[in-house]
């Protein structure tokens, strides 16, 4: 090979390598592109549905009591700007004493079987076992579709308790660690975020007085896959697998 083809030929290497180099760096930078506004996408979803929680929780602090329409009113506006919403819930807490009362007063609304629940061994419903207090959904919307879960003690399940007794202790909104649903009919993990609502409008200074003055709480129920879908409805997400994991999962 003369010297004349040889440079050449090294030249043409170079250039190669080059173009190659440009070529990804520029693929590398239009995926970083590309993922970023995903996750922007997501984190903003995500925001939203704690904006409504909060709204709910406001109403609740606001106002002396909320009964079942005025519930159901309220809510039902938020299903369409948010369809990976699986259910809306207030969780009052009911201390062991008022157990029976509150029962009745929920038989008297219409559900002549309701009864605070839990789930039992096999996975059905069962009256719930003797405890200090519960937290029982007592009003779900929407309803249909998500029946079964009226009178579940949430505090009957552990990772859902801890997040119950985080939430009244931070007085910040809580997620549970990922969950399946008792309302769950396919495989999707559920997520449920939890705001506690006090008595009086403002937020007690310490942790006992927000125990002593724990109302219930806003309670969110999300199917994780439904969410990320609908936040990213109006994204390109073509060529790309995404992947959500708990940091905090064991």
């Amino acid at each position: 090979m003369s010297a004349p083809l040889c440079i050449t030929f090294g030249l043409a290497v170079i250039l190669f390598v080059y173009a190659s180099a440009s070529e990804q760096a520029r693929l590398e930078l239009e995926f970083q592109r590309r993922t970023d506004a995903l996750a922007h996408d997501i984190e903003k979803g995500w925001n939203g549905y704690l904006d409504v929680l909060e709204s709910i929780a406001g109403y609740h602090a606001s106002s002396g009591s909320v009964d079942r329409l005025g519930f159901r009113t309220f809510v039902n506006r938020w299903f369409a700007r948010h369809p990976g919403i699986q259910a809306l819930e207030w969780v009052p807490r009911v201390p062991a004493n008022e157990r029976a009362a509150f029962e009745e007063a929920v038989q008297r609304e219409g559900f002549p079987n309701f009864r605070i629940a839990e789930q039992d061994a096999k996975q059905q419903m069962a009256p719930a076992a003797q405890r200090s207090e519960y937290f029982p959904v007592h009003y779900v919307e929407p309803f249909e579709g998500n029946q079964i879960a009226l009178g579940f003690d949430v505090a009957s399940k552990p990772l859902r308790l801890a997040a119950l007794n985080q939430a009244r202790d931070t007085g910040k909104p809580v997620a549970t660690a990922p969950v399946r649903l008792i309302q769950e009919t396919g495989r999707q993990i559920g997520v449920l975020i939890f705001v506690p609502v006090y008595g009086g409008r403002l937020l007690p200074e310490s942790v006992e007085q927000r125990r002593a003055n724990l109302r219930g709480y806003a309670l969110g129920v999300f199917r994780i896959g439904d969410v990320v879908s609908a936040s990213l409805r109006d994204v390109d997400s073509s060529g790309i697998e995404l992947e959500l994991r708990d940091a905090d999962a064991a």
